[in-house]
């Protein structure tokens, strides 16, 4: 792309930011103007260079709930809401749905295929104010890439600047969060963007940090759903436990389908009385065991042992009869898990299937702490 065209392009962008906040001026002596009233009133055109006939106004959750005609590429919507929300506008013959926050209040909006102009109600002002700070950004980090790849300026100055606006981003967002913690806006911006629990979780921190504590409360129960999605989305990913059976200390058959039914979380423990670390780990087990058993847990230990003498040996010396065992012959089992060296410990839903296969003592205790608090 001509470096002329990117830098006409970024000041027709800036002239038409000016623009914007110019008629968002006007616009707040009339929000101000219409504090009081109770009802909603959209008004505006559509481009002349489309045809579209309605104008939808959709919900948050995408769905239609009133419609208006065009005519002459005029429109009004009329209605009631009993609290500010997001809303959408679209155009009937087009798939672009303009974001908003609809208020009992008067809006003035132009829109075409890609780009709508909504300007009316604080709370969306202060929405749009956001968005349109975000789009400077995205078309100073576009200007600065182009400026990098032409070789106008060195990758020190690059990063350098890279660097800046990203700072500024992201106090900009902090202060956001913070002024906003007495509306919806904080919870709309960040459903809105594509964070994960740990990204929130780090905001959080930073909120603490610089001071803007304000906006935690919206914050923190946004970590704890996003933690119920992320965590079922893990748990659909779980693969299902093989299945086996083996002969027990009295000489008839376990099924680990059957023993693991009603457990929430059950332990595959393979072990073997000639290896030290199972041994070191085996009173660490029987403490869990004591814990969490009358909860809903379980274990089953099966041993590599080399014989079935010193498997039932090793039991009794450690005081481990408490929970199912079972021996396995010619390491049948534990080649289904791929055991490679022992200990080795398999963590099972209550679906059947692995939490994680291979877990540590110290990974177990914090999935028990999480299932049984």
């Amino acid at each position: 792309m001509d470096k002329k065209i990117i830098y006409i392009k970024t000041f027709l962008y800036f002239i038409l930011i000016a623009f914007l906040f110019s008629c968002t001026k006007e616009t707040k002596k009339k929000t101000i103007a219409s504090k009081t009233q109770n009802t909603f009133i959209i008004k505006g055109h559509s481009s002349k260079e489309i045809e579209a006939k309605y104008l939808f106004l959709i919900d948050a959750d995408k769905n239609k709930v009133d419609s208006t005609k065009i005519e002459q590429h005029s429109f009004t919507l009329r209605g009631k809401i009993n609290e500010s929300k997001l809303f959408y506008l679209q155009l009937n013959n087009f798939d672009k749905k303009h974001p908003f926050i609809l208020e009992n209040t008067d809006y003035t909006v132009l829109i075409n295929s890609k780009d709508a102009m909504i300007l009316g109600g604080s709370l969306n002002e202060e929405f749009f104010s956001y968005k349109r700070k975000k789009r400077m950004q995205q078309k100073q980090l576009g200007v600065l890439y182009e400026q990098f790849s032409y070789k106008d300026i060195s990758l020190k100055t690059y990063l350098k600047k890279l660097d800046s606006i990203n700072k500024k981003e992201k106090k900009e967002f902090y202060q956001f969060i913070s002024n906003n913690n007495n509306n919806i806006l904080p919870a709309i911006i960040l459903d809105q963007g594509n964070f994960s629990s740990k990204e929130l979780i780090q905001l959080r921190k930073d909120l603490i940090a610089s001071e803007h504590t304000k906006g935690l409360k919206k914050l923190d129960l946004k970590i704890e759903n996003l933690k119920a999605i992320e965590l079922n989305k893990k748990i659909a990913r779980r693969k299902p436990a093989p299945l086996f059976s083996g002969i027990n200390l009295l000489g008839s058959r376990t099924y680990l389908e059957n023993i693991t039914k009603g457990k929430k979380l059950f332990l595959i423990d393979f072990w073997a009385s000639w290896c030290p670390p199972c041994r070191v780990a085996s009173p660490k087990i029987k403490k869990i065991y004591e814990q969490y058993s009358i909860k809903g847990f379980d274990i089953l230990s099966v041993s590599e042992d080399r014989s079935v003498a010193e498997w039932k040996d090793g039991i009794l010396i450690d005081g481990l009869e408490s929970w199912h065992h079972i021996y396995d012959d010619y390491n049948r089992i534990s080649s289904l898990y791929n055991v490679t060296a022992l200990p080795h410990m398999v963590l099972i839903d209550e679906n059947g299937k692995m939490v994680k296969n291979k877990i540590s003592l110290s990974e177990l205790e914090i999935e028990l702490e999480k299932t049984f608090q």
